[in-house]
Order: structure tokens, then C-alpha cells, then sequence
């Protein structure tokens, strides 16, 4: 007998574009978390921090000379050895281009100017104020990778037939669902959903389940959530746009029982 896939798969507590929404949302807050946390770099300190100090004349010189001839310049550097707290893999890629930043270099191609050879981390010889600079701006974007995409793997855990079938069960488990939904746009339907749940019985959730691997997890990604709130009020400074963009790629990080994806940057 032919395999006949189900006319009513089981239900979960969000589906369809309300599942799409907090998705985005969870991204969307990650983003601005990041430009708060992204200070601008001039070509010059990029050059004090990848460039040996016996190169750096000639470097930025024959740069300046040609006008970047070869136009699109990149520096990647492993993340791994800059989260101190929580292993994870993945790359930061500062870009530029001579029309954006001509006072930056002709990158080392045996220094991080791949993203199949990236290097880890600052020259030694790199001025203790750059370097500092560096190190900040480094941890507190992996700290956004890591605290957004938990919530995220945390929420689509969650949002399974097996575990939470209802939003009433889900905000059982895990209340930063209702601060979440506050955050969007919603019609008048959902916004009904959100006016329900806030004045739902917590008993209406009591047969909810949660995943064994994301348990340890639940309180951590609460105050994740609940920090977020803060964020209504400030609004990134222009100054992170414009000359050298640099952004996270392909983040991953391993805690005790789970492996997720990190959140990266979108600029």
C-alpha cells in the first residue's frame, strides 16, 4: 500500500506567517543588537591591527597609488578563539573598497585575505587601543550571535506538534513568547490572540512538554528576551555604516547537549 501522508498533520501553537513573523522578529532584534555594538574602523586601524608593522608603509601606500586596483578587499578572522565563554565557529569578514575606504591596504593574502585561509586574530605587534577596540567590538557581536539564535532554536523547539500544540502551551513553558508577540505587527485576528493569552489560565497549558536538550535553557533565553525590552529606546549611531562594513558569517556554537546556529550579521 502506497504511503498516504496525513490530511491533518497534529497541530503546533504557531504556524503559517505568525510563525514567520517571530521568526523575523527574533532576527530583526538580533540586527539592531549588533549596530549598537558596531563601532566604525578606518582602513589605518585595520592596517595596525593585520598588517606587520615592516609592511604597513608599503601596504597602505600601494594602495593609495593604485586606487585598490583589484576594488573589493576582505579581512576574515576565526571566531574561535574570541568567545571566552561559549565555543562556537564561524568568521568576521571586514570588506571595503577604495571609493569607501582609501586609506585602508592591500591585504596579506597569507593573513586572512581568503575565507578558505582566514587568520585568528591581530598582529602582536597591533597598539594596545586598536587591539582592545578590536576584542570588544569582536565579543559583544559574538554574544549577539549566541544569545539570538539560542532564542530562535529555543522558540522552534518549542513550536513542535510533540511539545507545545498550543500558544497557550507554549506561554506555559516559556513566557518571552508574549513579549515577543508584543513586538510585532499584527492584525486584528493575532492581537486578539495576544489580548487571550495574557488573561489565559496557566492551566490551559499544563499538558505543554519541553524538549530535553533546550531545558537547561528556558530561564537563560527568559532574560534574553526580557533585556530586550531596553532596546525601544536607543537607536543605533550612524556612524557604524559606510567605509568598512564587517559582519559575522556562518556562526555555530556547541553547549552541553545542543548545537545551534548563531545569528549573523546582515550588513
Amino acid at each position: 500500500m502506497a504511503y498516504e501522508p496525513r490530511k491533518n498533520p497534529p497541530p503546533r501553537a504557531f504556524k503559517g506567517s505568525l510563525e514567520d513573523k517571530l521568526q523575523a522578529h527574533i532576527h530583526a532584534i538580533a540586527q539592531k543588537l549588533y549596530r549598537l555594538a558596531k563601532p566604525k574602523f578606518t582602513g589605518q586601524e585595520l592596517g595596525l591591527l593585520f598588517v606587520p608593522t615592516q609592511y604597513r608603509q608599503m601596504m597602505h601606500g600601494a594602495f593609495a597609488l593604485s586606487h585598490g586596483a583589484d576594488s573589493h578587499h576582505n579581512i576574515f578572522v576565526r571566531t574561535a578563539s574570541w568567545s571566552p565563554d561559549v565555543p562556537c565557529r564561524g568568521t568576521l569578514n571586514f570588506e571595503w573598497y577604495f571609493s569607501t575606504a582609501p586609506d585602508a591596504f592591500y591585504p596579506l593574502r597569507t593573513w586572512g585575505a581568503t575565507v578558505e585561509a582566514p587568520c585568528t586574530g591581530p598582529h602582536d605587534d597591533a597598539p594596545a587601543d586598536v587591539r582592545e577596540k578590536f576584542v570588544e567590538t569582536i565579543r559583544r557581536m559574538i554574544h549577539v550571535s549566541y544569545e539570538w539564535g539560542l532564542v530562535l532554536r529555543v522558540f522552534n523547539e518549542l513550536n513542535q506538534p510533540s511539545f507545545c500544540s498550543t500558544p497557550a502551551q507554549m506561554r506555559y513553558v516559556w513566557p518571552p513568547i508574549l513579549q515577543l508577540l508584543n513586538g510585532l505587527e499584527l492584525d486584528a485576528v493575532d492581537r486578539r490572540l495576544i489580548t487571550t493569552l495574557q488573561h489565559e489560565s496557566m492551566r490551559a497549558g499544563d499538558r505543554a512538554r519541553i524538549p530535553l536538550p533546550i531545558q537547561p535553557y528556558i530561564r537563560q533565553t527568559y532574560d534574553i528576551v526580557t533585556r530586550s525590552i531596553f532596546l525601544r529606546d536607543h537607536e543605533p549611531n550612524d556612524e557604524t555604516h559606510g567605509g568598512i562594513t564587517y559582519k559575522l558569517r556562518n556562526m555555530s556554537f556547541d553547549l552541553p547537549g545542543l548545537s545551534f546556529e548563531g545569528i549573523a550579521t546582515s550588513d
